[in-house]
């Protein structure tokens, strides 16, 4: 159905930045406010599908500038400010390629969108491991917020230990961090092309089949070990934090990858054994697990890669299409 025949594209584009921007306002739905433009995007034609992905978050975007104008007087401000809308302006950009790509396989669009999410972070992981002084004030700024905002849990002589913890804890989540960005980067572009493709193609057995015969290069495991032996190397040698970052970051982004054609692995056994699953209620299934059990969320993600990667030499499908 083409719904451009009922409602103008304007009252669509206003619609879905509304909704964008009602999502990036909100803690949780923050992270997913690209799906309802790249939905509506998908009901346009030509040029047209532009339009509510560019506005949502131009307009998504501005608004976080606004709220934090008052930093712009100060060098460490204007980096906080830059950090502060760093997650929506990654996904802006990584949607507008998505949409870019509009008629091209669905793993090729989504490669593209992440080859921005991985450059961008690490182009801030580069800038913010320089050190100096404004960026040691931003990173003082953010430590004593993160002590500020869990330290009143405690009280009394607990309190003075429970700061050094909670410090020790922010410098090593945040070093944790600088060699994940991208990753998770790529991941939350993921979820939100995923989650709106699932939307626009809800009822259609072709778009199940295509995310079920999913299938990475063999050749590809001689990076994913490549990668991850010097990860190891580098815990025995005294490269620069950069260095190990950028490393430990495109290991865990080839594991993703992996990790997706585990998912395209299961997807297909479910539908082979004769209990048919569409990709979309395969996803929520997972995802409501995962939510509800957090100390699962590893081990789920270690076993979704684990699979992936065996299939180099284990036969989990008999069918092997769309390969990169």
């Amino acid at each position: 159905m083409d719904v451009t025949k009922k409602r103008p594209v304007w009252v669509l584009v206003l619609a879905a930045a509304g909704l964008a921007f009602l999502f990036s306002r909100l803690p949780g739905l923050n992270l997913w406010y690209m799906v309802p433009p790249l939905v509506v995007a998908g009901a346009l034609h030509d040029g047209k599908r532009f339009l509510p992905v560019f506005f949502s978050g131009l307009l998504a975007i501005a608004a976080g500038l606004y709220e934090n104008r008052v930093a712009v007087a100060t060098p460490a401000g204007r980096l906080s400010l830059f950090v502060s809308v760093f997650v929506p302006s990654v996904l802006w950009v990584a949607a507008l390629v998505w949409i870019s790509l509009d008629g091209r396989p669905m793993m090729r669009r989504y490669l593209a969108g992440s080859v921005v999410c991985m450059l961008v972070s690490l182009a801030l992981v580069a800038k913010l491991s320089q050190g100096g002084e404004v960026v040691e004030k931003v990173n003082a700024a953010l430590e004593a917020e993160f002590v500020s905002f869990f330290s009143p849990l405690t009280q009394g002589e607990e309190q003075a230990l429970a700061v050094r913890t909670l410090t020790e804890l922010y410098r090593s989540a945040l070093v944790v961090l600088g060699g994940l960005l991208g990753t998770i980067m790529m991941a939350m572009f993921g979820i939100n092309a995923f989650v709106a493709s699932a939307i626009i193609h809800t009822g259609d057995q072709d778009f199940s089949d295509n995310i079920a015969s999913f299938h990475i290069r063999d050749e590809v495991i001689w990076v994913f070990l490549l990668l991850w032996g010097l990860v190891g190397i580098g815990y025995f040698v005294s490269w620069p934090y950069l260095v190990k970052a950028v490393l430990f970051d495109l290991a865990a982004a080839v594991s993703l990858l992996y990790a997706v054609q585990g998912f395209a692995i299961l997807l297909w056994r479910s539908r082979v054994k004769g209990r048919p699953v569409s990709a979309a209620s395969l996803f929520w299934r997972i995802f409501i697990i995962m939510a509800l059990l957090q100390v699962v969320n590893t081990l789920l993600m270690c076993g979704f890669t684990l699979l992936g990667v065996t299939e180099t030499w284990i036969q989990y499908r008999k069918v092997k299409e769309n390969n990169l």
